[in-house]
């Protein structure tokens, strides 16, 4: 079996392709707008600055990202948070169309996620965290050994 100890965002298209699908798959470039939110409010919770928010893959290391805490981001979160607990401690259904109903204000909270996400600093990009030797049992749970059954 053929092992690989390269970032796949070094290779080329064509040198991609060669390799298992295990091994290409690699950590995020930034934080993505789903995850937001939550960093942005984990911060709040613990009265943090800034927070860490770290994307991990089995072969191609890990990249931890660092996300400062936006209180006019978070004001404008939960805003729309409350809007959604009102209508939920009334007994109502809160609509789909709930904060579409500020358009202007909902899309510049959206933007704003998209761009805490991207905005995010890498602060460190640790290639192989976890490989390290393994002999008996051990060796078998890491992939530097796998082979792809034919």
């Amino acid at each position: 079996a053929e092992s690989y100890h390269v970032w796949a965002g070094q290779l080329l298209d064509w040198e991609l392709e060669q390799l298992p699908w295990f091994e290409t798959r690699g950590p995020l470039d930034s934080i993505p707008p789903q995850y937001v939110p939550q960093v942005q409010l984990e911060s709040l919770c613990v009265g943090a600055d800034v927070n860490n928010f770290v994307s991990a893959s089995a072969c191609q290391g890990l990249r931890v990202f660092r996300s400062h805490r936006d209180d006019a981001y978070l004001g404008e979160m939960l805003h729309f948070i409350s809007k959604f607990w009102s209508r939920v401690k009334q007994g109502k259904r809160p609509s789909p169309e709930l904060h579409w109903q500020e358009a202007d204000r909902y899309e510049r909270f959206l933007k704003a996620t998209v761009r805490i996400g991207r905005g995010a600093t890498l602060d460190e990009h640790v290639l192989q965290p976890w490989r390290r030797s393994a002999e008996g049992v051990l060796g078998s749970f890491f992939l530097d050994e796998w082979v792809v059954p034919q």
